[in-house]
C-alpha cells in the first residue's frame, strides 16, 4: 500500500494509524527477509523510519504522543546506523571518481580504506544484535500505534504540521544560502526531506498537480544528500594513507562537486520554497476538501 492519505480514511487518526502500521510492517518484513541482502534490508528499514518520522510530524500539533514517538523512531534508526553509514560513504566515493576531474587510480588507497570499513560493519559481531534490537523496537511501536489518538480531525489535524515543517524548510534554506556550511546544508536537507514526505502523504489531494512538486522535493533531497555524503567522506581521507598529491587532487575534486551540488540545490530550493506557508497550506487544504468530497 502506498505512503499516502486516502479520501476513504474514516478520520485523521485512522489515516495516521493505517500508514504507521503499513510502514512498520514493511520494515519488519525487510528485517525478516531471507532473500534481501542485509545491507539492502537495513537501508530499507532506515528509510521507512524516516518516513514514519515524517508522518508524525505532519500531525505534530494534534498528536500528544509526537515527542515520544519521534524520539523512538529516531533511536531505532540510530541502532542500525553503523551498518549503513560506511556503505553510503563508499557510494559517495564512487560518484566523485566518476567525475572527469579525477583519476580513480590515484585514490585507490581511499577506496580500499572505505571498502574495509564497509566490510567490517557487515561482519561486526554486534550486527545481528542491532537488527534484533531494531526489530523489538519496531514491534513495540506497532503496538503503540494501534492506540494513537489525535486531538483534531480533518484538515485541522494536518494543516498546522504542514505549515510548521514547510516554514522550517524555508528558514533552513536561508541559513544554508548565507553560510554554505556543511552543517547548515545538512539541516536544510532534513527539513526538505520532511516536506517531501508531507507532499507524498498528501498527493491524493490532486495527483496531477502534486506530482511535479513531489519530484522537485525528491530531487532536492537527493542533491543535499549527495552533498552531505561528501562531507562525511572528507572525514575519512586523513586516515586513508593517501600521498599528499593524491589527497590534494581528491579534495579539489570533492570541493568542485560540492559547489556544483550547492548551486543546483539552492536554485531548486528557491522555487520549491518560494511560497509562504499559510497560502500553501490553504491551497492544499482546498484540494484536500474537494478530494474528500469526490
Amino acid at each position: 500500500m502506498a505512503y499516502r492519505w486516502k479520501p476513504s480514511d474514516a478520520s485523521a487518526t485512522a489515516f495516521l494509524r493505517r500508514v504507521a502500521d503499513e510502514q512498520i510492517g514493511k520494515a519488519l518484513a525487510s528485517l525478516q527477509s531471507e532473500e534481501m541482502p542485509r545491507e539492502a534490508a537495513v537501508h530499507d528499514v532506515r528509510k521507512r523510519l524516516k518516513k514514519l518520522r515524517g508522518l508524525v510530524r505532519l500531525v505534530r500539533p494534534a498528536f500528544p504522543d509526537y515527542a515520544a514517538e519521534n524520539v523512538a523512531f529516531r533511536d531505532a534508526a540510530r541502532v542500525l546506523a553503523p551498518l549503513r553509514d560506511s556503505a553510503a560513504v563508499l557510494e559517495s566515493y564512487g560518484r566523485v571518481v566518476a567525475l572527469d576531474t579525477l583519476d580513480g587510480r590515484r585514490t585507490l588507497g581511499l577506496r580500499r580504506h572505505l571498502e574495509e570499513a564497509r566490510d567490517a560493519a557487515r561482519e561486526h559481531p554486534e550486527a545481528d544484535g542491532r537488527i534484533d534490537e531494531c526489530r523489538l523496537r519496531l514491534n513495540a511501536a506497532r503496538e503503540r500505534a494501534g492506540a494513537w489518538l489525535l486531538t483534531e480531525d480533518g484538515w485541522p489535524a494536518l494543516s498546522p504540521g504542514l505549515q510548521l515543517s514547510y516554514e522550517r524548510g524555508r528558514e533552513a534554506m536561508k541559513a544554508a544560502r548565507k553560510s554554505r556550511d556543511g552543517d547548515d546544508l545538512h539541516e536544510w536537507r532534513k527539513r526538505a526531506k520532511y516536506h517531501w514526505y508531507h507532499a507524498r502523504l498528501l498527493e491524493p489531494v490532486w495527483p496531477e498537480v502534486m506530482a511535479p512538486h513531489i519530484a522537485a522535493a525528491s530531487r532536492l533531497s537527493d542533491l543535499l544528500g549527495d552533498r552531505h555524503d561528501l562531507d562525511v567522506m572528507a572525514t575519512q581521507i586523513a586516515s586513508a594513507g593517501l600521498g599528499e598529491e593524491q589527497e590534494a587532487l581528491l579534495r579539489e575534486a570533492m570541493e568542485g562537486e560540492a559547489r556544483r551540488l550547492d548551486g543546483k540545490a539552492l536554485a531548486l530550493g528557491a522555487r520549491l520554497f518560494a511560497e509562504k506557508p499559510a497560502p500553501l497550506a490553504k491551497r492544499w487544504g482546498k484540494w484536500w476538501r474537494l478530494a474528500q468530497a469526490s
